[in-house]
């Protein structure tokens, strides 16, 4: 899992590699970092992160909410991901 991630788009990252990006430090608006992300390795490579206890977690919900993209993938990245990254089944929101 990448923390803090600044800067990647997915490209770089092999594709047959086991990795998650936490979005603590992503744009989902401007520099549109979380979509870029999305179309070049794909939502299941994405992981809610707020920063804290350094930040504040507003900011990274309000991103997540504004991101262009389905439900779907918004569940994916606010937790369905790092759920089945750690092994946890049988989740519900």
């Amino acid at each position: 899992m990448f923390l803090n991630a600044l800067g990647l788009d997915g490209s770089r990252l092999p594709a047959e590699s086991n990795f998650l990006v936490e979005i603590s430090r992503m744009a989902s608006v401007l520099q549109r970092n979380i979509q870029e992300m999305i179309t070049a390795a794909g939502a299941g490579r994405l992981a809610f992160g707020t920063g804290m206890a350094f930040n504040v977690p507003d900011p990274a919900l309000l991103k997540l909410e504004v991101l262009d993209t389905s439900k779907a993938v918004k569940e994916k990245i606010a937790w369905k991901n790092a759920a089945k990254m750690l092994g946890i089944k049988g989740m519900s929101p």
